[in-house]
């Protein structure tokens, strides 16, 4: 029963990341450019280098953001099908993935309120991230490697060069 079980997650696991990353992204493709211009005083007033115009980010730039991160995530889906859920690349997405639902309720305590994305984190993302560390340690993976946990880092880190990108690109 367990060998089916395995077999089962390291299926599901990489479709459940496209479909939970498919529902919080629409959430996202409606809400986020609108959120940011309307918030950009009090963006602008935390002093973080934020990839938009000062005014906030176009729906253009947002939608084109999201499309190119929606390829990393078919890439990473791809890489675990694959591997049978192997990949360091697939693993480091997953925690990435999981992680940035947490980010979502700092950003909603942080601005008091709602912030896009942060209902379908709790609805879709934080549930599919405890559902794919559960069958991770099913299969007898522990801990994250070294790699692992560097590579999510740098999942992270990257998304804002891909806001910045989507919005050089959109202006031209």
């Amino acid at each position: 029963m367990d060998a089916v079980m395995a077999a089962n997650c390291n299926a599901l696991v990489p479709a459940a990341l496209v479909a939970s990353w498919t529902i919080n992204d629409i959430e996202e493709w409606f809400t986020m450019g609108q959120w940011t211009r309307k918030h950009a005083a009090r963006l602008r007033s935390l002093k973080l280098p934020l990839p938009w115009p000062e005014k906030g980010m176009t729906d253009q730039q947002a939608h084109f953001a999201i499309t190119l991160v929606g390829v990393g995530v078919l890439a990473a889906a791809a890489a675990g099908v694959k591997s049978q859920g192997r990949s360091s690349f697939y693993r480091s997405s997953v925690l990435a993935f999981g992680l940035h639902g947490l980010t979502h309720l700092g950003q909603v305590a942080l601005f008091r309120g709602y912030t896009p994305g942060s209902i379908t984190a709790v609805l879709a993302v934080l549930p599919f991230w405890a559902w794919a560390e559960h069958c991770r340690k099913r299969n007898g993976a522990d801990l994250y490697t070294l790699r692992e946990v560097f590579g999510a880092c740098a999942i992270i880190a990257g998304l804002v060069p891909i806001v910045g990108l989507a919005g050089r690109v959109v202006r031209r």
